[in-house]
């Protein structure tokens, strides 16, 4: 299998969103902000499209006659959908109280009219005492309302952040909160910021084998550190007079730090073995082929790829059929990945520009070694937030010496956004 995979060359990327924040200020001048704590992967296959366009002789094309049927599958599901608007009034007299450290809570707060599962769908509401007004029950509970004149760390109640926490490494679910716990908030609400933390569904766990080992080495100088780099062969060149380095060539950064953790076919594995596999898969298939590019590549050199005795003539079959599946909402695989995609709704080249509210801030720190994507992936998703019109800024980094984790140059990822996060706010 090792050399027929070889034999495939494709393009495929993927948007390595490693410690990836954005915010935005609403009309009010309140200022809502998503930070992902955890490593995760947003697939932009998409992307590999843009620079293929004009190159590809042969695709799975989809006949409109499909498209039609999604429309129809879509339109039937909301002629059937009963919005129960009852069950998503929030309870104002359902607060609890932390009085040792002054925080108003719910938990188990409702989001979806008709949730599949209440363990995801449902989240929970931490705010600083000083932004409300509280008045016992007498069962424990408390009715609140808002206190305009509070102040924590410079916020009001009609001025903190609300930071909306991503955790979901591998695509996994993130279950809503069922217990009340201060420690994992405190950071957030002494620096006046409100915290919702929004349970949610997802495609799976993945373990993540790409992570920055916390041990480390001292070195004396930038020569000795540099000289331990070059152990297997020189391709870092050091002048100390000037305290600056440079490599030999690009192929050899990427031998040294850039190795692929996936092979050929990487996100959508010949046999739907990957992560992403999963994540496209619907009721009828845990796991469906999502790329058109490949599937091209498939059918175009199948007489060249089955001279190998691994090559399997049902390959090309099962792209080309998981390639036209539809979830449960009649949504098409495109129409999946264009969800996934952030390109689709930052870049002229596709559909969805300009159809999406874009956030005024953003942060984007990767690790430079992580081996799942490569380095230009997340380079052109800044670079296209940068031209973007009514982004105002965009602090990207990629740090020396970390892979697929929350990348910090210095300090830790929570107090850097923060710290990020009330500079925006000053703007």
């Amino acid at each position: 299998m090792r050399r027929f995979k070889k034999s495939v060359s494709v393009a495929l990327s993927a948007a390595m969103v490693v410690s990836l924040a954005g915010c935005a200020k609403s009309e009010t001048g309140d200022v809502a902000a998503t930070v992902t704590e955890e490593n995760t992967e947003a697939v932009t296959e998409e992307t590999t499209q843009e620079v293929a366009k004009g190159q590809q002789t042969s695709t799975v094309i989809q006949e409109s006659s499909e498209s039609n049927a999604s429309e129809e599958a879509i339109a039937e599901l909301l002629s059937t959908y009963e919005q129960d608007s009852e069950s998503l009034v929030f309870d104002s007299s359902a607060w609890n109280y932390d009085a040792e450290n002054d925080v108003y809570w719910q938990i188990g707060v409702g989001y979806c009219s008709n949730p599949e599962t209440t363990d995801y769908e449902t989240m929970g509401i931490y705010v600083p005492g000083a932004y409300m007004t509280g008045v016992e029950n007498g069962d424990g509970t408390y009715t609140c309302t808002m206190n305009t004149e509070g102040e924590v760390a410079g916020y009001t109640a009609e001025t903190a952040p609300i930071v909306f926490p991503v955790n979901t490494a591998g695509y996994s679910a993130q279950a809503a909160p069922t217990a009340y716990s201060y420690n994992s908030i405190s950071q957030y609400l002494e620096s006046g910021f409100i915290y919702v933390y929004a349970g949610m569904r997802g495609g799976m766990g993945m373990n993540n084998s790409d992570s920055s080992d916390s041990s480390g080495t001292t070195y004396e100088t930038a020569k000795d550190y540099i000289d331990s780099l070059n152990a297997d062969g020189e391709w870092i060149t050091y002048d100390e007079a000037t305290n600056t380095a440079s490599i030999t060539s690009i192929a050899d950064f990427v031998t040294h730090c850039k190795s692929a953790s996936k092979n050929v076919g990487a996100f959508d594995d010949l046999d739907r073995g990957q992560a992403e596999n999963m994540l496209f898969g619907n009721d009828e298939s845990d796991a469906l082929h999502f790329d058109p590019i490949l599937a091209s590549l498939l059918i175009q050199n199948e007489a060249e790829y089955s001279v190998y005795a691994e090559w399997d003539s049902s390959y090309a079959e099962a792209y080309e059929s998981d390639l036209t599946s539809v979830d449960k909402f009649g949504n098409t695989i495109e129409e999946r990945m264009n969800m996934y995609n952030p390109m689709y709704y930052l870049s002229d080249y596709y559909e969805g520009y300009e159809t999406s509210n874009v956030a005024t801030y953003w942060r984007i720190h990767t690790g430079i070694t992580q081996g799942d994507t490569a380095l230009t992936v997340e380079a052109n998703l800044a670079l296209a937030l940068k031209q973007y019109e009514g982004v105002e800024s965009v602090d990207f980094a990629t740090v020396w010496g970390q892979g697929h984790t929350t990348a910090e140059r210095t300090g830790d990822s929570t107090t850097n956004f923060i710290a990020w996060v009330n500079e925006c706010v000053g703007q």
